[in-house]
């Protein structure tokens, strides 16, 4: 009785917080992915102590990247790559202290981590997009 209640008060109250539902969590996507940076030796390196941005920021900015290069005649793992590239030049181009001596000791790549699930498996498929070589000695002599 007290169930059935319940259900008539939240049919008549409608939307209305607290009793908001939420659809957003009704049909999750069954692809995921996310993007970090590592060093040349692939150990992960903060995005938010290089370059004080946030991991949700740069893969904004990734996204960005890869919708501007919708349309053109790519393939799929072109693209990106080619929108990771960008990125890390944009990042690159901050030219902080930290950015300039990571990359010119360890380079820096940029990964792209997809996880799918089928069924109750979760599988992750790991894509290296982008790396900035690490910058040998005499080709710093300029600096």
């Amino acid at each position: 009785m007290a169930l059935v209640v319940i259900a008539v008060l939240l049919q008549w109250i409608g939307e209305e917080f607290p009793f908001s539902n939420f659809p957003m969590y009704s049909n999750l996507s069954t692809k995921s992915d996310y993007l970090y940076l590592t060093n040349a030796k692939d150990q992960p390196m903060g995005c938010q102590s290089i370059f004080n941005l946030k991991t949700d920021v740069l893969k904004k900015m990734y996204n960005a990247r890869l919708k501007e290069l919708k349309g053109k005649s790519l393939d799929a793992a072109d693209g990106r790559r080619q929108a990771g590239r960008k990125t890390l030049a944009d990042l690159s181009s901050r030219q902080t202290e930290k950015v300039l001596q990571i990359v010119g000791v360890g380079g820096l790549r940029l990964y792209r981590v997809e996880q799918t699930r089928t069924g109750g498996k979760i599988d992750s498929s790991t894509e290296l997009l982008v790396e900035i070589p690490p910058v040998k000695r005499d080709d710093r002599r300029g600096e």
